[in-house]
């Protein structure tokens, strides 16, 4: 076992806030969420290094669940308990799914986690239960955070404190990119050093374009990451008239979003990005109210100009810098951008992926109601993975715990009578999900990365302070 540098730094300072503040070590949480690619510790024996965000996670879980039985104060409301139903029931098809590796043994061919472009005969391994670990925990952590924010006051710091860790991360993803052309060392011993995952921090195009991963283990993780960061502080920043974040930040936090998209060349971050601003341009744009008031469509027009100004404005700085300072010239650019969009589909990768998804299919209509088992399949988008790890009943269960809490959301932004600030934060949480779900249904299979736990606990807590204020309202009322 070997503690990495920055573990000799974190480890004692989780113990220290394990101790003494709980809330300070949620927020500690927080921020190295999108810590990916960062280990506290490294085990070369079995090829696993502990993520610097599972470790505060599991203190986090351990001092609640010790306060909790010290103080005898469990209280889960019934409103979570009727989100979290379907993700609990997910859980238990997965658990019952584990048996499928022991009865089609040797019957079928799977794609292993650990090695997801060749195939291999279905046995049970060690792999399914570390996979269902992982499955327990983030439901678990989800969880905690659904419970433990409690009021509006510790909502609100978590976005803040969410807010500081992207400007981090996409400063970090700046400093790795300048380097590269700039011949400065880039340390990825600090933050690039877990043994368990393959590192992409030294990925280019064509040897010469660079491509940033940050704190990520790979640029196609950072952009998905950024997916489900960026549409909420956008509507954030466009809708919520109150002061709920700095503005000045904010906006600031959204141009270093952009601008680390772009620079990780990844095909999921510039089609996200596009499908991101186009479904809340769709919203904004509302058909009836397009017909009927032209003074909002004249300022939803003007939004989604200055939206798609913005974007582009970023990309001619980006060009301008290519040209200028990194001597790239104009044609290792185009090709670059072709590379990553259109050409992407013809390239190996691109093959590889699309014969995953359809003999994923193929495994789940073997076997359809469980699945192969859970960490059996890995292919390389969500629906198939789910569909053939869990079957029919594992990605039902799954969808319609999400289609919960989505159609929660938009009732509140639906609900005229609450405050604006509440409405805006259920839209920003609302069209988070949807983008940083559809990277998922794109070209991410894995449920494992806590910044989407982070946001689905973040937005079951939020329905719930809202549920709760309305009962307060309407028997103060009464």
């Amino acid at each position: 076992m070997e503690v990495t540098l920055i573990g000799y730094v974190l480890i004692p300072l989780g113990i220290f806030l394990f101790f003494c503040s709980t809330e300070y070590l949620y927020y500690i949480l927080l921020f190295f969420a999108p810590f990916s690619a960062s280990a506290i510790v490294n085990i070369k024996s079995i090829t696993f290094g502990l993520q610097i965000p599972y470790y505060f996670g599991i203190l986090f879980i351990l001092k609640l669940v010790i306060s909790w039985f010290n103080s005898g104060n469990l209280k889960v409301s019934k409103t979570i308990l009727n989100l979290l139903m379907p993700i609990i029931v997910f859980w238990l098809i997965a658990l019952m799914s584990l048996i499928m590796p022991i009865i089609l043994e040797q019957k079928i061919l799977v794609h292993y986690p650990e090695d997801p472009f060749y195939f291999s005969p279905l046995e049970f391994k060690r792999l399914h239960l570390t996979q269902f670990m992982y499955l327990t925990f983030v439901i678990l952590f989800m969880t905690f955070v659904s419970i433990y924010v409690n009021d509006k006051k510790r909502l609100y710091r978590s976005l803040k404190i969410l807010l500081i860790s992207v400007i981090f991360v996409c400063i970090w993803g700046l400093y790795q990119f300048v380097g590269f052309y700039l011949h400065i060392p880039y340390l990825h011993w600090l933050f690039n050093n877990n043994i368990g995952y393959s590192q992409g921090w030294n990925q280019t195009i064509f040897g010469v374009v660079k491509r940033v991963s940050s704190v990520a283990t790979e640029p196609s993780k950072l952009a998905k990451y950024l997916l489900w960061i960026f549409p909420l502080f956008s509507i954030i920043y466009v809708k919520t008239k109150e002061k709920l974040l700095s503005n000045s930040v904010t906006f600031f936090a959204i141009f270093l979003i952009l601008l680390t998209i772009l620079l990780s060349t990844s095909t999921t971050g510039y089609f996200g990005l596009f499908f991101s601003l186009s479904v809340m341009s769709l919203y904004l744009l509302n058909l009836k109210k397009m017909m009927l008031r032209l003074k909002i469509v004249k300022s939803t027009f003007l939004i989604l100009s200055k939206s798609f100004i913005f974007v582009l404005l970023i990309t001619v700085i980006c060009g301008i810098v290519f040209l200028m300072f990194f001597k790239i010239d104009t044609k290792t650019l185009v090709d670059t951008l072709q590379f990553v969009t259109i050409s992407k589909l013809q390239t190996q990768s691109g093959f590889e992926r699309s014969t995953g998804a359809f003999k994923s299919l193929e495994i789940f209509f073997q076997s359809p109601l469980l699945g192969v088992g859970w960490g059996s399949n890995r292919s390389f988008d969500l629906n198939t993975t789910l569909l053939s790890n869990t079957g029919f009943l594992g990605f039902a269960f799954f969808w319609f715990f999400i289609y919960q809490i989505l159609k929660q959301l938009y009732k509140i932004n639906s609900n005229s009578h609450l405050p604006l600030k509440d409405r805006s934060l259920s839209l920003a949480f609302f069209f988070s999900i949807i983008s940083g779900f559809f990277a998922h249904i794109v070209a991410d299979p894995d449920i494992i990365n806590l910044i989407m736990w982070v946001i689905l606990g973040l937005s079951i807590s939020f329905i719930r302070l809202i549920k709760l204020e309305k009962k307060v309202h309407e028997k103060d009322n009464y």
